[in-house]
């Protein structure tokens, strides 16, 4: 049950990134691809457990990319320091 909350969180926080302009636009579709994938998985282990282990694979895939990538923008890049007047 805790895949779907945070797969559900994913949803806005993929549409802020998009309509922000602060981060790639990149990184909000790659956070909607996680979360769509988020809920499929949980969908196919209550639905369909026997193609759990043929699925798993890319669904998870997907998923480390898009919040790793989001995590190494705002590490790498995110962190700027504004100039005061």
């Amino acid at each position: 049950m805790a895949a779907l909350f945070w797969a559900l969180w994913l949803l806005p926080l993929g549409l802020l990134v998009i309509k922000s302009g602060f981060m790639p636009k990149v990184l909000g579709f790659l956070l909607i691809g996680a979360c769509l994938s988020y809920v499929a998985d949980f969908f196919n282990y209550f639905f369909f457990p026997r193609f759990m282990a043929a699925v798993d694979l890319p669904f998870s895939v997907l998923q480390m990319i898009a919040e790793f990538s989001l995590l190494l923008w705002l590490l790498v890049v995110g962190v700027k320091k504004i100039k005061t007047v």
